[in-house]
């Protein structure tokens, strides 16, 4: 079920990462929440209306949304966040120090129920 959501700011260039970042962040969640590899989906939106800040042209976002059923611990929801936070530094900073780059994630359990088919 994990849905991964990945957003950013079109002054940034991470279009050649998105892909090995979804991969690694499938298999890190294959074996830290655990879940099975074939349920992971992910997505990548570039928002090329944004404000950030001051509204300076050199402030970028990188925001990724996890979407998880409920049951996992919160000690496990942080360790899983920590390491995608790590992951996304790593692969999207090296290109783009001339920014001033924020990273965030946002982790939501599903309350309500999910269908899938």
């Amino acid at each position: 079920m994990p849905h991964l959501i990945l957003e950013c700011s079109d002054n940034i260039d991470i279009k050649a990462a998105v892909m090995p970042f979804f991969a690694q962040a499938h298999s890190l969640l294959e074996r830290l929440l655990p879940t099975q590899l074939s349920s992971c989906k992910s997505r990548f939106i570039c928002h090329n209306m944004f404000y950030l800040g001051s509204g300076q042209v050199n402030n970028a976002f990188v925001h990724l949304t996890l979407k998880i059923l409920a049951g996992r611990s919160d000690a496990t929801k942080e360790y899983v966040g920590r390491e995608l936070l790590s992951l996304m530094k790593k692969l999207f900073q090296q290109d783009n120090r001339a920014l001033n780059l924020e990273f965030s994630i946002e982790i939501i359990e599903t309350s309500s129920p999910y269908f899938k088919g």
